[in-house]
């Protein structure tokens, strides 16, 4: 087996690492768009009450009372929603960097193969010119006697 099919074995394997951090990034990524929807659908709840809260004019103490206790319990949702995106958001910039990394180590490698490859066609291409000489001059010298 030669070097550069010896790397080859490297190179797939950099492949396989890059293709599953990007599909991490992905997933990482999608679970930071369900938490933004999530973050999206509760502040679009709490403007809907305080737009009905509004429109029904006055309530008495008790209703208001409860009103004031169910927008404070969904304002510590909103801002525990907030944390998760937050946090969403660090996780899906480290899988992404990740991901750059493996891709950047796969094109690295990728060269390196494809130069030893090079390389090794090159002094392939330099014995078989070198046989060929040498039979030519064995011709040139058995024509000679």
């Amino acid at each position: 087996m030669t070097r550069s099919e010896r790397m080859k074995v490297v190179q797939n394997h950099q492949q396989d690492k890059a293709n599953k951090a990007a599909q991490v990034a992905v997933n990482s990524r999608n679970q930071l768009d369900v938490q933004n929807e999530r973050l999206t659908q509760l502040a679009s709840y709490r403007e809907e009450y305080w737009q009905k809260y509004a429109a029904s004019g006055g309530m008495n103490t008790a209703r208001l009372q409860d009103f004031r206790s169910f927008i404070t319990r969904l304002d510590g949702a909103i801002e525990q929603q907030r944390n998760v995106v937050a946090q969403a958001e660090v996780e899906c910039r480290n899988k992404q960097d990740e991901w750059l990394h493996e891709r950047t180590r796969e094109k690295a490698i990728g060269s390196a193969v494809d130069k030893i490859a090079h390389q090794e066609q090159v002094e392939k291409n330099r014995k078989e010119q070198k046989a060929l000489d040498e039979f030519g001059m064995k011709v040139r010298l058995s024509k000679v006697r």
